[in-house]
């Protein structure tokens, strides 16, 4: 009887904890619950801040992206280069590059990925060598009257730049001249600048030149015309150039301005071609109305730039689509990395 009992205690007992057993499993979180995707996170987001915490220099610095350098992990001698990314579809894994290797997900399914960036903003002084646009060369005439290119006759300014004494080479930017039309609007000049020969006429060297038509110009007035140029650099400070209004169609293609030169010539002074281009000769009394704007190296030239060295980064991270699942955190930059965008 007394073991009869006892097995039957026993028997309730064994299917108490059999019950206890299958509730106790069931409330462990899977590996998809939400506690274990906050741990993933948590991991993380963990290992960026840790890696961060020592980078020296910032290659990108946007808020679902990082790129930054570390110093030699594997020996090499060489410092390695990091980089997080996560695209920015609610899903999309959360990856990690090292050197040049392959993207590697260190996290799916995220949802949130930002990172905020604490920045300490320092204007320097530095080297810049080249100077800002300046006035190269520009007329002193007067009494200005017509000179209307024609399939025979052009027009052309022999200049040279006005440039500080310590101004290694220049370069031309922009080129204005005063025009008309002539007559009907069809026609077609070419603004050439042309290397000067020995005796500061135009050589046959054309450095670059643009078109400028005649129906783009003014029938009442003389209008400015500009022209961009691109590829005359790198002169040297005792260089002059010329500038020329070459014909290219219609019997009349514009009227140009020209006026009396109070300079004397010189440094500046007009050219003239009566054969299309075949001679040219100079008058150091008469000047076209133009303008030259470029620029000029010195080495003594200071720039000021603007740097950016962070000092802390925020991140949030969060693995599926709950909020609660969002994991934040920090790293304070011990090395005050500069920001050298890639």
């Amino acid at each position: 009887m007394e073991v009869a009992v006892s097995l039957a205690i026993l028997s309730v007992i064994t299917v108490a904890m059999a019950s206890a057993i299958v509730l106790a499993v069931k409330a462990l979180p899977t590996a998809d619950s939400p506690a274990q995707r906050t741990l993933r996170a948590a991991q993380v987001a963990q290992q960026i801040v840790t890696e961060l915490q020592y980078a020296t220099a910032i290659a990108r610095a946007e808020p679902g992206a990082v790129a930054f350098t570390v110093g030699d992990r594997n020996d090499d001698g060489l410092p390695e280069t990091i980089r997080y990314t996560w695209a920015g579809a609610p899903g999309d894994p959360l990856t990690r590059q090292l050197n040049s290797g392959s993207d590697v997900a260190v996290l799916q399914d995220v949802y949130a990925f930002a990172l905020d960036y604490g920045a300490r903003t320092v204007e320097e002084e530095v080297p810049a060598g080249r100077s800002s646009e300046v006035l190269l060369a520009t007329d002193s005439g007067s009494s200005w009257m017509a000179f209307t290119i024609t399939p025979d006759d052009w027009l052309g300014q022999y200049f040279e730049p006005s440039l500080p004494a310590d101004a290694t080479s220049w370069s031309v930017t922009r080129v204005e001249f005063w025009a008309r039309i002539s007559g009907s609007d069809t026609g077609e000049v070419s603004v050439q600048l042309r290397a000067a020969d020995a005796g500061g006429l135009p050589s046959d060297q054309v450095l670059e030149e643009h078109s400028v038509y005649e129906i783009d110009m003014s029938s009442s007035s003389y209008s400015s015309e500009t022209v961009t140029f691109a590829g005359v650099t790198g002169l040297q400070p005792d260089q002059g150039l010329c500038l020329v209004i070459k014909h290219v169609s219609g019997a009349q293609a514009c009227n140009v301005l020209i006026g009396v030169d109070s300079s004397g010539g010189g440094t500046t002074y007009l050219l003239m071609t009566t054969n299309g281009g075949q001679s040219f000769s100079a008058d150091g009394g008469m000047s076209m109305g133009f303008t030259v704007y470029g620029t000029y190296t010195s080495p003594d030239i200071i720039g000021t730039v603007t740097r950016q060295f962070i000092q802390r980064v925020s991140l949030t991270l969060q693995g599926g689509p709950e909020p609660a699942a969002a994991v934040h955190t920090a790293a304070v930059l011990l090395n005050n990395p500069k920001v050298a965008i890639e």
